[in-house]
């Protein structure tokens, strides 16, 4: 099987197990009706080459990049971790760079939803093909979503995560860090 084949049936499967509730929707006696959700910054679209430029403009700092989409439930499920971890460590240093994978339609809700979790950094939209796209996160990354790297302050990739990953692990890593 090709990677491509497998990066299809595995976005797929991914898709397929969060057909449940939407982000921006509710569960329970209001399942099915739609909660506003805040206003949020326009998404900013990044191929490969344009989202190493946006890493390497936090010179001295520590950069998570999570790449996720509405439509995946592992992703939707570790947002408030990564945005826990970005409130906990933002004044040590830690920047974390959100970038959904979502097809146009979507990009406004998933900029939305980030909102109403109180992410406070950029949004990011993929632009371009997947697989350059791919080989500038990760070299190895097979297209598991979600994703997350961690680049240290002098922009050298430290860790990556190619499935969920949750609020201990990466604190672990961060843990480890030589922090100025």
């Amino acid at each position: 099987m090709t990677r491509a084949c497998l990066r299809g049936r595995v976005l797929l499967a991914c898709g397929l197990l969060s057909c449940g509730t939407p982000a921006g929707s509710t569960t329970g006696p209001h399942a099915g009706r739609t909660v506003p959700l805040p206003a949020a910054a326009e998404p900013i679209a990044v191929d490969h080459v344009a989202l190493q430029k946006a890493v390497q403009r936090s010179p001295g700092r520590l950069v998570l990049v999570n790449v996720w989409a509405t439509w995946c439930a592992a992703c939707v499920q570790e947002l408030p971790d990564l945005i826990r971890l970005e409130r906990d460590y933002a004044s040590r240093g830690l920047d974390v760079l959100f970038l959904s994978v979502d097809p146009p339609s979507q990009r406004a809700a998933a900029a939305r939803h980030l909102a109403s979790l109180g992410a406070t950094g950029p949004h990011y939209v993929k632009a371009g093909p997947d697989e350059p796209f791919m080989r500038g996160i990760d070299a190895e990354w097979r297209g598991v979503l979600p994703a997350t790297v961690l680049f240290d302050r002098d922009l050298e990739q430290i860790a990556f995560w190619e499935g969920p990953v949750d609020y201990a692990t990466i604190r672990a890593v961060l843990d480890t860090v030589h922090w100025p």
